[in-house]
C-alpha cells in the first residue's frame, strides 16, 4: 500500500508493516508475483519520451528498488488492474495522448497495445479471457462498458450510454456491476445523483438495478456484491434482494478490495483527524486473528467489528492506495 511517501507491505492478519521503498509521491502501484511496481510522480516538463516515467520494481519480501522500464507511460489515468500474469491499463502521456488499453507482462519490458480504438479506461477489470472496462471517448462526452480479449483485438461495446463520469466498476463470474448515475446535467453529457448499482451479464445483457444506492467502493465474488456505506461493509446478491451486513461499526470505509477470502478496506480517511486505518474481515463476516485463523461467526451473523490490519490513528500518514495479493505461504 501507499502511505504518504512510503511503499508498505503488511500481512492481512495484521502485524508490523515492512517498508519496501520511500519514493517521492509514489503512484500507479501494482503487484505481480513476488514484485511490487510503482512510479514516482513527475511534473509534465520532466517526463521523457513524450510521457515516459521510470517504472520501478521492488521485491515484496524486501530489497533494493530497481528500474524495470526506463520510460513507461506516466500514470495520468486511473490505475489499472492485474491478473495472474499481466498488468492492464489505459496509458496516457502528459500531453493527453490516449491509447485505449495496453498490457505489461513481466519479465518482458515490452508494452503491448490491446486495442486500436482510442478511449480512456477509468476502471479496468480482467476476468476470464477478457479485460472489461469503463470507457469514455477522447472528447469526454460518452461513457460505455466494453471488453477486449487479453490477447488483443476488437473492442466490444457491451453497455452504451452510461453517462460521464462512471468510475466504480467490478466483475465476477455472474457479470458486471457498476454504480450508475441517474441524474442528467443541463449540458446533456455529465450525470450525477441519484445513484444506483446496476448488474448485467458478462455480455452486457439483462441490465438490472440491484441496489438503490451509490456506494463509493465495491468488490464482487461468486455472485455477491460487497459494498461500503458510511459505517458498514454490506453485501447483496447479483440478483438483488436482502442486504447482509458483513462488518459494522466502521468509519467511512473506502478502497474495498478482495484478497483470497478476505475483504480489506480503509477507514477514516475523510472523517478522522489523521491518516485512518486499514481494516479487514473474512468474506463470510468472520474476523481474522493475528495467527491468520478466523474467529467469530461463520453462520452469516455479524461480529461487532472487523480486525485491525494497520494504523490506529494518532496523526499517522494517510493511505492513498491499497493493493492486495494472495501470496501462498
Amino acid at each position: 500500500m501507499i502511505v504518504s511517501d512510503s511503499l508498505l507491505s503488511v500481512p492481512l492478519a495484521g502485524g508490523a508493516p515492512m517498508v519496501l521503498a520511500t519514493p517521492s509521491e509514489p503512484q500507479g502501484l501494482f503487484v505481480l508475483g513476488s514484485t511490487a511496481y510503482y512510479q514516482e510522480w513527475k511534473p509534465p516538463g520532466d517526463v521523457v519520451g513524450g510521457g515516459g516515467v521510470p517504472l520501478m520494481a521492488v521485491p515484496i519480501t524486501g530489497g533494493a528498488p530497481s528500474i524495470f522500464v526506463s520510460a513507461f507511460p506516466a500514470f495520468t489515468m486511473s490505475p489499472g488492474a492485474t491478473d495472474a500474469t499481466s498488468y492492464y491499463f489505459s496509458p496516457a502521456s502528459a500531453v493527453g495522448k490516449v491509447g485505449g488499453l495496453s498490457k505489461l507482462t513481466p519479465p518482458s519490458t515490452t508494452l503491448d497495445a490491446l486495442t486500436t480504438e482510442q478511449f480512456i479506461a477509468s476502471s479496468v477489470a480482467p476476468y476470464g479471457e477478457y479485460v472489461y472496462f469503463i470507457g469514455t471517448d477522447t472528447a469526454l462526452t460518452t461513457g460505455f462498458i466494453g471488453r477486449v480479449p487479453k490477447r488483443g483485438g476488437g473492442v466490444e461495446h457491451l453497455v452504451s450510454d452510461i453517462g460521464v463520469p462512471v468510475r466504480t466498476f467490478t466483475v465476477d463470474e455472474s457479470g458486471l456491476y457498476w454504480v450508475q448515475p441517474l441524474g442528467r446535467w443541463a449540458d446533456g453529457i455529465h450525470r450525477g445523483a441519484p445513484y444506483v448499482v446496476q448488474h448485467a451479464g458478462l455480455d452486457g445483457s439483462q441490465v438490472t438495478q440491484i441496489l438503490n444506492d451509490g456506494p463509493n467502493s465495491i468488490a464482487a465474488s461468486h455472485g455477491q456484491l460487497y459494498f461500503t456505506t458510511s459505517h458498514e461493509i454490506d453485501r447483496v446478491a447479483a440478483t438483488g434482494g436482502p442486504i447482509t451486513t458483513v462488518a459494522k461499526n466502521q468509519d467511512a470505509p473506502t478502497m474495498l478490495t478482495i484478497a483470497c477470502a478476505n475483504l480489506v478496506w480503509a477507514n477514516g480517511l475523510d472523517t478522522g483527524p489523521d491518516g485512518g486505518s486499514l481494516r479487514g474481515s473474512r468474506m463470510d463476516g468472520a474476523v481474522r486473528s493475528p495467527d491468520g485463523s478466523a474467529s467469530g461467526p461463520r453462520d452469516g451473523s455479524v461480529p461487532e467489528e472487523a480486525s485491525m490490519i494497520h494504523g490506529e490513528g494518532g496523526g499517522s500518514p494517510k493511505l492513498t492506495r491499497i493493493v492486495t495479493a494472495c501470496i501462498p505461504e
